[in-house]
């Protein structure tokens, strides 16, 4: 994106994060398994953990993402 001062991976990490975040929002079944997402985001779980780390939305226990 011109003038966002992003090269291209950074939006792709940027727009890979708001998709999980939109994804979870949506979801009604919880909890899920963390592997699970991280499998449909091509990502693995350190990933999902880091892109969830500031968000008050969502919760990791044990391997499982709950809704809070």
């Amino acid at each position: 994106e011109i003038g966002s001062g992003l090269v291209g991976s950074e939006m792709c990490i940027r727009d890979r994060k708001k998709k999980l975040i939109e994804f979870l929002r949506n979801e009604t079944d919880f909890p899920i398994r963390m592997r699970d997402v991280a499998k449909i985001f091509n990502v693995n779980t350190a990933t999902i953990r880091r892109y969830l780390s500031d968000n008050i939305q969502f919760c990791i226990e044990e391997g499982f993402i709950y809704k809070m």
